[in-house]
């Protein structure tokens, strides 16, 4: 019953429904990242800065698993200010940038509905992210780096070029936490918005 089922399901969508299992899949996208909570605090406007790398394994036609990894720099410069530093008066232009450079392993659920050229799947992702985060004081510089636990829940859809092809647009939404505290960073979040590209890979 489940081959006859298989069998039916490959039918009707055409190669891009039979090319779930067993197959790869490589999915590149730009990012856009909003800082949340206490990042903010030094972080207040979204940031173009980023893109974000899947590379997956069907094991059945829902289930897949693989790895994720990219680079996102929130960054904002502020006015020029008077600050003070155990009494001492300092005028500088203030500015932030807080690198991130994810390297998780990820496990998604696929959902193909009949008939459509539309793909939706969630995941979560879990691991390590390298940390960078600068604190500029014009030419002075606080900073801090290190590797932090990271996860990351998302929710997307893949829109396929048409119902033959194996390459399409795929369109995510993802929240990323990661344990980093440091200054008024306490826990580092955001929430992107991911636009790229998929194609699968035949074995």
């Amino acid at each position: 019953m489940k081959k006859i089922f298989f069998f039916i399901t490959a039918t009707s969508f055409g190669v891009i429904a039979a090319a779930q299992q067993g197959l790869t899949k490589i999915s590149v996208q730009q990012s856009t990242h909003l800082p949340l909570g206490s990042v903010r605090a030094s972080v207040d406007k979204p940031t173009f800065r980023g893109f974000i790398a899947d590379y997956s394994y069907f094991l059945t036609n829902q289930f897949s698993i693989g790895l994720t990894g990219g680079y996102n720099d929130l960054y904002t410069k502020k006015d020029r200010k008077t600050y003070v530093f155990d009494d001492v008066d300092v005028s500088a232009v203030k500015s932030y940038s807080i690198q991130t450079i994810p390297m998780m392993l990820k496990g998604s659920y696929n959902q193909i509905k009949e008939g459509s050229l539309f793909q939706h799947y969630v995941g979560i992702a879990a691991g390590a992210s390298l940390i960078n985060y600068q604190e500029w004081y014009g030419t002075l510089v606080d900073e801090k780096s290190g590797l932090r636990f990271s996860v990351m829940p998302e929710i997307g859809t893949r829109i396929a070029f048409n119902k033959y092809s194996l390459a399409g647009a795929d369109l995510s939404l993802r929240y990323h936490y990661t344990a980093f505290k440091y200054n008024d960073v306490n826990n580092l979040q955001t929430v992107s918005l991911n636009l790229g590209i998929f194609f699968f890979n035949r074995n």
